[in-house]
């Protein structure tokens, strides 16, 4: 089998869960690349409106958003049939502390979700982000790691 027939085979069957999607902006954006992928892309509940909108407006059927606070119930399922996500996104979401100083830090729960969403399905997250605070994205990797999690070391810096 050819690479380009694999790759088209691999992203035939494509579910991608990303949390933290904000705007939706990336799950477009994969979409245009990848059109025979499923997406769900999750927020805060106060978010989703606006990104479904934006999808609305993509045209493209095959996104979907919706409310997913991290670390409480496990990440719904990337598509209606049943079946976890066979890629976790995280884009840029290691600097997110909170909306106040009273609110508690977000990484442990954002590991927690990535756990869960990991087990619903033999699959693979990929975490993007800017390097701003070193201590932090490794207080991330070492909640990940505590919690099962294989992590493989970044592509480039």
């Amino acid at each position: 089998m050819t690479d380009s027939v694999r790759s088209s085979c691999v992203v035939a069957q494509l579910k991608v869960l990303e949390l933290g999607a904000g705007t939706g902006a990336m799950a477009i954006a994969l979409a245009a690349q990848w059109r025979s992928a499923r997406y769900l892309a999750t927020d805060l509940p106060c978010r989703v409106s606006a990104m479904a909108a934006a999808f609305a407006e993509s045209g493209c059927p095959m996104l979907r958003a919706t409310p997913l606070i991290w670390g409480g119930a496990p990440p719904p399922q990337s598509d209606g049939g049943g079946g976890g996500a066979s890629l976790v996104l995280l884009a840029d979401l290691l600097y997110f502390r909170g909306s106040s100083l009273f609110e508690p830090d977000t990484l442990e729960p954002l590991a927690e979700t990535v756990r869960l969403a990991l087990a619903a399905r033999c699959s693979f997250a990929l975490c993007c982000f800017r390097v701003r605070d070193r201590r932090r994205e490794a207080h991330f990797r070492a909640l990940c790691e505590a919690r099962g999690l294989a992590i493989s070391e970044p592509l480039s810096e």
